[in-house]
């Protein structure tokens, strides 16, 4: 698996444990948490994708 196909894989991951966590919860203070990682993750891969170009 390529560095590419890695981040889309942490990508979707952390996309579903955060709708578990709003499902759950949605004042609970992990789903701030979970969307920065998120937002880091999706910055990495746009980062990756344009390095490739």
């Amino acid at each position: 698996m390529n560095n590419l196909e890695e981040l889309e894989q942490k990508i979707e991951e952390m996309r579903i444990y955060m709708y578990s966590l709003y499902n759950h919860n949605p004042l609970d203070d992990k789903l701030i948490e979970a969307s920065q990682t998120l937002d880091r993750l999706l910055n990495e891969l746009s980062a990756a994708t344009r390095a490739c170009r």
